[in-house]
């Protein structure tokens, strides 16, 4: 669905399907103990954009600016897993394992660091 997306306005339509749709399945399962992952995913200093962002069964695409806003992750240690969006190739990290700690009702803002090409 994603990748036969066109055009920002589109992209950002699926994006809020996707969260919302994030949302609807946590709200089934009595998930209340979530936080809210952001950041920016970077490659050389620069943004990349188009890169899917995975935590645990939530999904992001970042938007031009390289952007992404994940909601509603568990509490504690969440590895973080980004892909192209096009490929569904694992993109290398510069810390091959990236994690963040998700704290209650609180917003982490972290930095996804991609290996130079």
């Amino acid at each position: 669905l994603i990748s036969a997306v066109r055009g920002n306005k589109a992209a950002d339509a699926v994006r809020a399907a996707i969260t919302s749709f994030n949302n609807w399945v946590d709200s089934l399962r009595g998930i209340t103990n979530t936080g809210t992952v952001e950041g920016r995913v970077l490659r050389n200093g620069q943004s990349v954009k188009d890169v899917v962002v995975t935590i645990g069964n939530k999904v992001a695409v970042t938007n031009s600016n390289g952007d992404f806003k994940i909601t509603r992750v568990p509490m504690g240690s969440q590895t973080i897993d980004v892909k192209n969006r096009k490929t569904s190739v694992t993109l290398p990290l510069r810390n091959p394992e990236m994690r963040v700690n998700v704290i209650k009702n609180q917003t982490i803002t972290t930095t996804i660091r991609l290996n130079q090409q």
